[in-house]
């Protein structure tokens, strides 16, 4: 069992580029594949209980352990067990010798969809770059404002992005074509992306922004309209399943650091100070985890995937308050977090992330999205990645390294 995104479109021409050429390296083969589930279980292993959720992995005659995906912080099980149905395989990203669209006349839209993240700008510029290295010509590149809605909206029409009007939008945060979280109406944007001959769309946006993409590239296929439709994951909270982690959320943990730098400063300079931050990530705590284990000044921590921890630390804060001599301060800097430009890793990152959902769409794929897992390029299924959040682990060993390194209680 494979996971490679929707059936791809017949190829049918060479791709401009050929192996010398800087613009793609080496081409890759649709055979080529990327092992999903990184570890192997064997029966005596004390992680042995969680094959209970897993497929087979070819050769091995045995099951393989359930697939717990890895962050940036360096491939450990850190995540909630999530049983889901995974295959054992992903398709290989990257540029096919052969393409099905002509890239002379080849028309394609950029939406950003959802909260602002780090590197959206990067991305966008990177798919523009790429579609210009495939041979689209400029004016043919289209960026949709504010969200899905911006293709029917009669107050913010469609873009043209050319080389020229990315150039330098990735030192600036948050993204040149606005973002939205508003449902659309799915049937419009069809309609209008046959109006506007779209061969190519281009999701930037988390599980929601992902899930829309989905009913999209359903409702085209229904109706008989020609535009493949490709993903690039987002999650400031690095909440996506499956991929080793997004784009952006290196960039948020060093921004969450010097929130909690400022914090401990303001703690330290008064009798009985306390200092409480909140730190975004929905329920999942992957800021809060990574950012507190790299600045090594936080005495507890409590992170999403727990009961009750919303509103936690206002209520910590009101509590401190009431307490005689107490100096407490509540921070929130979530919007500070997710409007800063790119770190030089998200940088790239991002630039690597949009070259290959361009060589997806020009290799026919389609309700596919791209990310790293197991530190290769994969095309995967958008489906198999917006089926749950994923969360820190309270049983994980980042977990237990972090209350180790601090000395917190278990709060679980």
């Amino acid at each position: 069992m494979e996971a490679k995104g929707g059936p791809p479109l017949p190829p049918c021409r060479h791709s401009p580029f050929n192996e010398s050429s800087h613009f793609s390296g080496r081409f890759v083969s649709d055979e080529d594949r990327v092992m999903l589930n990184a570890i192997y279980f064997s029966s005596s292993s004390p992680s042995a209980d969680r094959v209970r959720c897993s497929a087979p992995v070819a050769g091995l005659g045995e099951k393989a352990g359930l697939v717990v995906p890895p962050t940036s912080s360096g491939g450990e099980a850190e995540a909630e067990d999530v049983c889901i149905p995974l295959p054992t395989w992903g398709m290989r990203a990257g540029p096919r010798e052969s393409i099905y669209f002509e890239p002379s006349l080849t028309r394609a839209a950029i939406v950003t969809v959802g909260g602002l993240c780090p590197g959206l700008n990067d991305v966008i510029q990177g798919l523009v770059r790429k579609l210009r290295d495939y041979g689209v010509p400029e004016g043919s590149t289209f960026g949709i404002r504010y969200g899905f809605q911006g293709f029917y909206s009669k107050k913010h029409r469609p873009v043209v992005l050319t080389g020229r009007s990315v150039e330098d939008i990735h030192l600036e945060g948050g993204s040149i074509l606005g973002t939205s979280s508003i449902a659309p109406d799915y049937r419009k944007i069809v309609r209008m992306i046959d109006l506007m001959g779209l061969d190519m769309l281009f999701v930037i946006g988390g599980a929601g922004g992902h899930m829309g993409a989905t009913q999209l590239e359903a409702l085209l296929t229904q109706h008989g309209v020609r535009c493949v439709v490709v993903g690039v994951p987002k999650s400031i909270d690095n909440s996506i399943l499956l991929v080793d982690r997004c784009f952006g959320f290196e960039t948020a943990v060093n921004e969450a650091q010097r929130a909690l730098f400022a914090a401990k400063v303001e703690a330290l300079s008064t009798w009985h100070g306390i200092a409480v931050v909140k730190l975004m990530g929905h329920a999942s705590g992957f800021i809060a985890l990574e950012a507190s284990m790299a600045s090594g000044i936080v005495d507890a921590v409590r992170a999403g995937g727990w009961r009750g921890v919303w509103g936690w630390g206002r209520r910590l804060a009101r509590g401190g308050e009431r307490h005689p001599g107490a100096y407490v301060k509540y921070i929130d800097p979530s919007y500070l977090v997710r409007s800063v430009p790119t770190v030089s890793s998200d940088r790239t990152y991002c630039k690597v992330l949009a070259h290959n959902a361009v060589h997806a769409a020009f290799a026919g794929f389609t309700g596919t999205t791209v990310g790293l897992v197991n530190t290769h390029y994969v095309l995967l299924p958008i489906p198999f990645v917006t089926q749950a959040p994923r969360r820190v682990d309270p049983q994980g060993n980042q977990w237990n390294r972090l209350r180790a390194a601090n000395g917190q209680p278990n709060f679980t």
